[in-house]
C-alpha cells in the first residue's frame, strides 16, 4: 500500500525522532551524582552530533558535493602541515636548530670521545667531573651512548645533529602510520586530526630532548604497538613489551620507573587473575635484556652500575631520601612552558583515568600504590624530561582501541579521546610556533656556523693549554656542542649568575684538574629587556654583549622572548 508523500517521516528523521524520545526518557530527574551529570552531558553531545548529521543528510541533499569539497580540503591541508613538519625535522640536521638540550653535557660527550678516541668517558660537565673520582661513564644509561657511538660512529656534534634529526624524522613517520591505523577506524572524521595532534607532540618531545638519552623513548614505546598491528608479528607484541621495558631502564633508569608503572598497569587490566604470571614473566625477560645490553653495549659491569646510579641519581636528585607531602606540585605548577603547552595538564589526566579503571576493576591496592607513588615520590621528585617521551604513546593508547581497557561507564567513554584530542590541539600549536621561530632563526639569527668560528678564534687565543672556555650550562641551544673530542668546553653551574654568590665547584675544579677557565659564554637568556649579569662576583668581566635586542616576532605575533640564535655575551677572567 503506497503512502501519500509526506505521510510518512524519513527514515533519518525517524531516528532523530527515536534518538531525542530516548534521551528525554533517560534524562528523568533520579540521576543527580556528578558522574551521571558528566555522562549525560556526553550523551548529549553525542546526540547533538547525530542528530546534526541526521539533519544534514536528511535536510541538504547537495551535501555529499560539499562534503566532498571539505574532505578534499582537509586533506590537502593536513598534506601540507605534515611536509612542513617532516622538513622542518630534517633541517635541524643542517642548522642545528633548535639546538641539544643543555643536559647533553653530560649524555653526548661519551659519544664523542668514544666514536672519535675510544674511551668510554664523560667530560665537560663541571659538577660530575668535582663530584667523581674518575672521568668513566659508569652510571646512568647505556644504551643512547652505544646507538650513538658504537652503532653510528658520531665522532662530532654536526655527525650527532645530522643522526638526531633522521631518527626524529623515523620516529615521526611511525606515529603517523599507527596513528593512521590505529584512530582512524575509530573515528574516521576526526580521526586525520587527532592523529596530527598525536604527531606534532611526537616531533615536540624529540626535539626538545635532543640530546638526552630519553629522545629515543618515543620510538622505544612503539614497537610493541607496531608488532600488534601486523599478523606475522602480533604473538611477539607482548613479549617486545617486556623487552622494551628492559631497554627502558638501562636508556635511562627513572622513565625505565615509569615504564614499569605502566607496563604493571597494563597486565592488571589485561590479564587479570594472570597478572601475577605475567609480571613473572615480564621481570625475567627485561631483567635478562637489561643485562644482556649493559655486558654488551657497555664496559661497565652490570652490578657496578646499579650502584652507581643509585648513588649518582641520589645526589641529583635526592630520589631516596625522606619522602613527605610536596611543598608544591614541582614541576608540575608550571602551565606556560611553551615548548609543550599544558603537558601537565595532560599527564595529570592520564593519571587519573587510569587510577579511575584500576579501581573499576576493584584493584583497591594497586591503585592505592600507584596513588602514594605519584604523589609523594615522583610528582615533586622528578623533572619534564621524565615524562615528555611518554606522551605520544599515552595519546595513541587513549585514542585507540587501548582505550577500552579502561572500561569506562556509558558516556564516559569520550573522555579518553577527548583529553588526548585537547592535548593534541596545544601540541599542534607548540609545534607551529617551534616552525615560526626556526623560520625567523634561518631568516636572521645567529647561526650556528657564525658561533662556531667566533669561539674558535677564541679557542686560538688561549695560549696555555691549561686555560678553558666555559658556558652556562643551564641554557637552550646547549654551547656544549661546540666541543671537540679532544677540547672540551666547560659547562658551569647556574651559581656564578647569582647576586653575592660565587660558584663553590669552580676552584676545586681548577685545583683538581690544574686548569684555569679563562673566557666565559652566557647564552642570551630570557627577554631582550634584560642586560647581562655579573658572573661569579666580579672574577668574570663582560668583555663583549652579543645579545640580541629584537623581539620573536613573526607578522606581529609575539612568540616569547628574543630573536632565536646562537647569540651569546662574552666575559673574560680578571685578572
Amino acid at each position: 500500500m503506497q503512502h501519500e508523500e509526506g505521510s510518512q517521516p524519513a527514515a533519518g528523521q525517524g531516528r532523530i525522532v527515536e534518538l531525542v524520545q530516548t534521551e528525554e526518557h533517560r534524562s528523568a530527574p533520579a540521576q543527580a551524582s556528578p558522574v551521571h551529570r558528566l555522562s549525560r552531558l556526553l550523551r548529549a553531545i553525542s546526540l547533538s552530533l547525530e542528530v546534526a548529521g541526521k539533519s544534514f543528510e536528511c535536510g541538504l541533499p547537495y551535501a555529499r558535493g560539499r562534503l566532498g569539497l571539505l574532505r578534499k580540503i582537509q586533506i590537502t591541508v593536513l598534506l601540507i602541515w605534515h611536509l612542513c613538519v617532516l622538513f622542518f625535522l630534517a633541517s635541524t640536521a643542517f642548522t642545528q636548530w633548535p639546538g641539544l638540550h643543555h643536559d647533553c653535557a653530560l649524555y653526548t660527550t661519551p659519544i664523542i670521545k668514544s666514536a672519535a678516541l675510544g674511551q668510554w668517558e664523560f667530560d665537560g660537565f663541571l659538577s660530575a667531573l668535582v663530584e667523581h673520582e674518575s672521568r668513566s661513564f659508569n652510571m646512568h644509561g647505556q644504551l643512547y651512548q652505544f646507538i650513538f657511538a658504537k652503532l653510528l660512529r658520531c665522532a662530532s656534534y654536526e655527525a650527532l645533529f645530522c643522526w638526531t634529526a633522521a631518527l626524529n624524522v623515523l620516529t615521526y613517520l611511525i606515529y603517523l602510520t599507527l596513528g593512521m591505523k590505529l584512530c582512524r577506524p575509530r573515528f574516521p572524521r576526526l580521526g586525520p586530526w587527532l592523529v596530527s595532534g598525536m604527531a606534532a607532540v611526537t616531533a615536540l618531545a624529540c626535539l626538545y630532548l635532543q640530546g638526552r638519552p630519553e629522545c629515543l623513548l618515543p620510538m622505544l614505546m612503539a614497537i610493541p604497538f607496531a608488532l600488534r598491528e601486523w599478523r606475522i608479528t602480533q604473538k611477539y607484541a607482548k613479549w617486545s613489551a617486556y623487552v622494551v621495558l628492559g631497554l627502558t631502564v638501562v636508556l635511562s633508569p627513572i622513565p625505565g620507573v615509569f615504564c614499569l608503572l605502566g607496563v604493571v598497569a597494563w597486565m592488571a587490566l589485561r590479564h587479570g587473575n594472570a597478572m601475577i604470571r605475567e609480571i613473572v614473566y615480564c621481570g625475567v625477560a627485561s631483567s635478562l635484556t637489561a643485562v644482556l645490553v649493559l655486558l654488551v653495549a657497555s664496559p661497565v659491569n652490570p652490578h657496578e652500575w646499579v650502584l652507581n646510579t643509585i648513588s649518582d641519581g641520589n645526589s641529583a636528585t635526592g630520589f631516596f631520601e625522606r619522602f613527605g607531602l610536596p611543598a608544591n606540585l614541582g614541576v608540575f605548577r608550571d602551565l606556560t612552558l611553551l615548548d609543550l603547552p599544558l603537558w601537565n595538564v595532560f599527564c595529570l589526566g592520564a593519571f587519573a583515568m587510569l587510577a579511575f579503571a584500576l579501581i573499576r576493576r576493584r584493584r583497591w591496592c594497586l591503585a592505592l600504590v600507584y596513588a602514594v607513588i605519584f604523589i609523594f615520590v615522583l610528582m615533586p621528585k622528578t623533572l619534564i624530561y621524565s615524562y615528555f617521551g611518554f606522551m605520544p604513546i599515552l595519546m595513541l593508547a587513549l585514542s585507540g582501541r587501548d582505550a577500552d581497557l579502561l572500561d569506562f561507564p556509558e558516556g564516559l567513554g569520550r573522555l579518553p579521546v577527548a583529553l588526548s584530542s585537547f592535548f593534541g590541539v596545544w601540541g599542534g600549536a607548540g609545534l607551529f610556533r617551534a616552525m615560526l621561530l626556526a623560520v625567523l632563526f634561518s631568516s636572521g639569527g645567529v647561526s650556528f656556523s657564525q658561533t662556531r668560528a667566533a669561539i674558535r678564534q677564541l679557542e686560538t687565543g688561549l695560549h696555555d693549554p691549561r686555560e678553558k672556555i666555559g658556558f652556562i650550562w643551564l641554557a637552550r641551544p646547549s654551547f656544549m656542542a661546540f666541543s671537540t673530542a679532544d677540547n672540551f668546553h666547560m659547562a658551569l653551574t647556574l651559581n656564578v649568575l647569582e647576586k653575592g654568590r660565587k660558584d663553590p665547584l669552580l676552584e676545586p675544579y681548577e685545583q683538581k684538574f690544574d686548569s684555569k677557565i679563562r673566557y666565559v659564554i652566557l647564552p642570551q637568556l630570557g627577554h631582550v629587556t634584560e642586560a647581562p649579569p655579573t658572573l661569579n662576583e666580579g672574577m668574570f668581566l663582560l668583555e663583549r654583549n652579543g645579545w640580541s635586542t629584537q623581539r620573536a616576532r613573526f607578522c606581529g605575533l609575539k612568540l616569547g622572548g628574543a630573536m632565536p640564535g646562537y647569540q651569546f655575551a662574552l666575559y673574560a677572567r680578571r685578572e
